[in-house]
């Protein structure tokens, strides 16, 4: 049994509880094992959940849906599967995922509203950049851009390559990450973004550069 294994078991019996089911106002509606099961099989076409062996942990009513990774760098860390929306790593764990379901409840808020702001950055960048360069391989260029907010944007020839891409969509996560994360050495990379041929690129990428000259 490995240590996500375990983590599972920890998750469930936490979950038994809890009253984490038929929360839909809350966007709250955890699933059993079997619930999750039955889930993840009818999604089993899914790119996202390809690439990151992933389970589905709830089903709250909405298209949207959190997802357990299983696959490496991304193990043990919990994505929001977003229908409409961005898709991203939201929780670093099942613990943290119950956490804020428990502050939803207490609080009468959506769950999604206490997603942090930021994407959770996984510890190996060498494996991220790997799993996107897969990802483009096979041409699944959603998964990707739900990747990039994972990275640390210090990688310059995995940027480039992803700038230079011809889907702008690419570009475009690059410039808005650079948004989300100002800071006065991601000028050169929000300067690149501003010159992108793509205007969708490029007007993002005008944002980052002003949020970069004065960063919060």
């Amino acid at each position: 049994m490995t240590a996500l294994d375990d983590s599972l078991d920890l998750y469930l019996a936490r979950l038994e509880q809890g009253h984490y089911a038929d929360r839909q106002e809350l966007a709250i509606h955890l699933l059993e094992p079997e619930q999750i099961q039955a889930l993840t099989m009818s999604f089993a076409w899914h790119p996202l959940v390809q690439f990151l062996d992933g389970l589905l942990l709830d089903d709250p009513g909405s298209s949207d849906h959190h997802l357990l990774a299983r696959a490496a760098p991304f193990a043990g860390q919990v994505f929001f599967l977003a229908h409409d929306g961005d898709s991203r790593a939201v929780f670093a764990s099942f613990d943290a995922l119950l956490d804020a379901a428990d502050q939803a409840i207490s609080q009468g808020c959506s769950l999604t509203e206490l997603h942090p702001p930021l994407a959770i950055q996984v510890t190996d960048q060498a494996a991220l950049a790997s799993l996107i360069g897969e990802a483009l391989a096979e041409d699944q260029v959603e998964v990707a851009v739900a990747l990039i907010p994972s990275l640390d944007l210090r990688d310059t020839r995995l940027l480039q390559t992803l700038l230079a891409h011809e889907d702008f969509y690419l570009g475009e996560a690059i410039a808005r990450q650079v948004c989300a994360r100002p800071a006065a050495d991601l000028l050169p990379l929000a300067r690149q973004c501003a010159s992108h041929p793509h205007p969708q690129v490029a007007q993002a990428g005008e944002r980052a550069l002003r949020l970069c000259a004065r960063p919060r």
